[in-house]
């Protein structure tokens, strides 16, 4: 059942290098947590509020990661590692966006302010200038978690297959 898991995977890897507006099933799941991370901490501010949003959208996969390793579930995290990389290139779509702000605006609190979120908060930051090469970074680290997923998952499939030939034989 887990060899399906990670086709799809690398399906989604190929359709988030293929395509800038590219989601998979775990996009709904990456914006609800970015809007639950809004939620939770817009009450202090809009910046805080747009750095809690990411702080949810990429802890909530990085503490899968570890909550996996701890209890031993290997392909979990790797898989763990998948969600990440779609965190992360989510990220990169919308960092690139920050000039043009041609994205449609997303989740249920998407009407909330005129200005969107990143490039407020790029602004904010004195990061605008650098957005590219944030989306660039974010890009690359979400090929690495992408990859960590992949050879970790193939290598796993393959470590569970050796052991249930030798339990038979």
């Amino acid at each position: 059942m887990r060899l399906p898991i990670l086709i799809y995977l690398a399906y989604v890897f190929i359709g988030h290098l293929s395509s800038f507006n590219f989601k998979s099933i775990l996009y709904p799941l990456t914006v609800g947590m970015y809007e639950l991370g809004y939620f939770t901490f817009s009450w202090m501010g809009e910046f805080i509020g747009v750095l809690g949003a990411v702080v949810f959208q990429l802890g909530t996969p990085i503490v899968a990661i570890f909550t996996c390793y701890f209890l031993g579930d290997f392909f979990a995290l790797f898989f763990s590692f998948g969600w990440l990389s779609t965190s992360l290139f989510l990220i990169a779509r919308y960092v690139t966006d920050a000039y043009a702000a041609g994205l449609p605006l997303i989740g249920p609190f998407s009407e909330r302010n005129i200005v969107r979120d990143w490039n407020y908060f790029l602004i904010q930051a004195g990061l605008l200038p650098h957005a590219r090469f944030i989306a660039v970074i974010s890009k690359i680290m979400a090929c690495a978690a992408m990859l960590i997923c992949l050879i970790g998952g193939a290598w796993f499939l393959r470590q569970a297959k050796k052991n249930s030939l030798k339990a038979e034989g």
